[in-house]
């Protein structure tokens, strides 16, 4: 089989270690490996984004369908390095940078450039601090009601609010299509190592993914059309024969 340049790119940042065993698994084909998708077209959505599809064509711009946090950052605060961390992000994580759309009637979703997402930046710190906390709520309360558009994206906003110089208000709002709460902490987590470091003038040493969410999508998928799904389905479907329709 043909060598994909977008794998090997990917397998040359994994540690020695780490390439020999994903090479060792992907060759072997291990129970359970999840092997890392040729080529970069689009492929379909796991069943929890197609949920949350779904449910945004029912109810587009739900605030249900987002994840949002608030953060008060206390003490001096680099800003440049704090965009250039969320830029190191969603280079790392490439769900943050994937669009979604329909195509011959599929939900799809497709992976975009690695464009670092604009932080917004508002100076609070000329009000009172009653003043302040009302503009707070009523920015947050109006990126809750602005809907993302899953087609064109991006589905990762940032506002940072100013209260003074040493206080900062910084808001990350994510779709649920492309975040859940645990990978919110990995986000979490990610930003604090590479502020960090393009804080102290460097890049960030942060070990590279064995996969992406799309990888894990299609396998996923793949697992459910398997023998055990239709075995499932044919006994569900035996044991709801006849069963009232409420």
């Amino acid at each position: 089989m043909n060598r994909d340049p977008r794998r090997d790119r990917r397998l040359e940042k994994l540690s020695p270690a780490q390439r020999a065993l994903l090479e060792k698994r992907l060759a072997a084909g291990a129970a359970g490996a999840i092997p890392l998708l040729e080529g970069d077209g689009p492929v379909r959505l796991s069943p929890a984004q197609e949920r949350f599809w779904l449910l945004e064509q029912i109810d587009p711009g739900n605030p249900a369908h987002q994840l949002t946090s608030t953060t008060r950052l206390d003490g001096p605060l680099d800003v440049g390095a704090l965009e250039a961390a969320f830029a190191d992000l969603v280079e790392r994580h490439e769900i943050l940078r994937t669009t979604f759309r329909e195509e011959d009637g599929v939900a799809v979703q497709r992976v975009g450039e690695a464009t670092p997402p604009p932080l917004v930046v508002e100076d609070l710190s000329d009000r009172s601090d009653a003043a302040r906390q009302v503009a707070c709520r009523r920015r947050v309360d109006e990126l809750l009601r602005t809907p993302f558009d899953l087609e064109r994206g991006p589905l990762l906003r940032l506002l940072l609010l100013r209260l003074d110089e040493a206080r900062h208000e910084l808001v990350v709002s994510l779709h649920h299509i492309v975040a859940d709460g645990l990978s919110t902490q990995i986000v979490a987590q990610d930003v604090i190592r590479a502020y960090e470091a393009r804080r102290a003038g460097r890049p960030p040493e942060l070990p590279a993914l064995p996969v992406q969410y799309r990888d894990y999508a299609t396998w996923h998928r793949a697992q459910l059309d398997g023998e055990a799904t239709r075995r499932g389905l044919e006994h569900w479907t035996r044991q709801l024969a006849g069963a009232p329709e409420l």
